[in-house]
């Protein structure tokens, strides 16, 4: 937050200083803070005074007008103080959310790492041919999950499984 504070208040100086340095000397310079003491349109305000104390006779006068989110200031001199060339009003000059942060991460292996141990052999040992009536009916009793069309039922490790009878 720092870092972007700091960047108003030199923006602001900036764009501040650029006019005051084309004339001779300010007087009654007055830099209006839309906000309470202490926030960063105080230190945009105070940084400047810095930047304007060679430009002005005395200090910058820092007035805090808070209240609608700076409309009441930026109201101030929208309406009645048009003509007053030594006020300046501080206001945030960019976005306050910084841009976002975009990570990069390398692109998986498409493709698994090949088991170890060459290929997992199953074997059926059952006194139940398959897709018999007799498996049917044991698979069926047997397992609530039990789809036929498939010869599987759905195991508690969430995987489907071949009915193999015991």
């Amino acid at each position: 937050m720092k870092p972007f504070r700091l960047g108003v208040a030199l923006a602001a100086l900036t764009c501040l200083t650029a006019p005051a340095l084309a004339q001779s000397r300010i007087t009654d310079a007055e830099c209006v803070a839309p906000a309470n003491p202490g926030g960063g349109f105080d230190l945009t305000c105070r940084v400047a005074q810095t930047g304007l104390a060679p430009h002005v006779d005395a200090p910058v006068k820092v007035t805090f007008m808070p209240g609608g989110i700076g409309a009441v200031a930026y109201n101030l001199f929208n309406t009645t103080r048009t003509d007053d060339g030594a006020a300046i009003v501080a206001g945030a000059l960019s976005n306050a959310n910084p841009p976002p942060v975009y990570e990069t991460y390398p692109a998986p292996n498409a493709y698994p790492p090949a088991p170890s141990g060459g290929p997992k052999v199953i074997t059926y040992a059952s006194s139940l041919e398959p897709w018999t009536r007799g498996w049917y009916e044991w698979c069926d009793d047997r397992y609530r999950s039990f789809n036929p069309q498939t010869g599987t039922y759905r195991g508690y490790d969430g995987l489907d499984h071949f009915c193999v009878p015991k």
